[in-house]
């Protein structure tokens, strides 16, 4: 779920910036860079964070994350407005605080098989991800990062119901 999120919000955005704000393939991928910035200092912290509270806390707060920025995402003016879009792309990019604990979680569920685990893990995140992309992408992008947020309360909700 967090992969479809992910993958079809990235893809829909680059979409979105092309199309709608008629950026070219260059400026809509340098747009972007403030969200995958974010995103890469997060999942470092997210490990730290890990240890120190368990997996629950920075999957919910990455969850959370996700989904304020994915409602950011649907609510972006047609007109361009740079610095809403970094505000909503430094939000959305906390989600990454998810993905090193649910790594760590999935790892830790089948001790003993580790191989098994990280396959299951690895399959399940690049089919989300091709999901992700073909569904969200062919949906309009105000649609489509609705979608993505509900994601979000799944994973979230998910993460609150798991007891350890």
């Amino acid at each position: 779920m967090f992969n479809f999120g992910m993958y079809g919000a990235l893809f829909c955005l680059a979409l979105f910036l092309q199309r709608v704000w008629t950026l070219g393939a260059l400026p809509a991928g340098l747009a972007l860079v403030p969200l995958t910035a974010v995103v890469g200092i997060n999942a470092f912290f997210s490990g730290r964070l890990t240890s120190r509270f368990g997996a629950r806390l920075p999957i919910v707060a990455g969850a959370l994350a996700g989904l304020a920025g994915s409602i950011g995402f649907a609510l972006l003016p047609a007109g361009r407005s740079v610095l809403v879009l970094i505000v909503f792309s430094a939000i959305y990019g906390c989600c990454s605080l998810a993905m090193p604990a649910m790594t760590s979680v999935a790892m830790n569920a089948l001790p003993d098989k580790a191989g098994l685990a990280a396959g299951v893990l690895n399959a399940s995140r690049q089919t989300g991800g091709a999901v992700g992309v073909a569904l969200v992408g062919g949906l309009l992008p105000g649609t489509a990062m609705w979608l993505v947020a509900a994601g979000y309360v799944v994973i979230a909700l998910l993460a609150l119901g798991v007891r350890r």
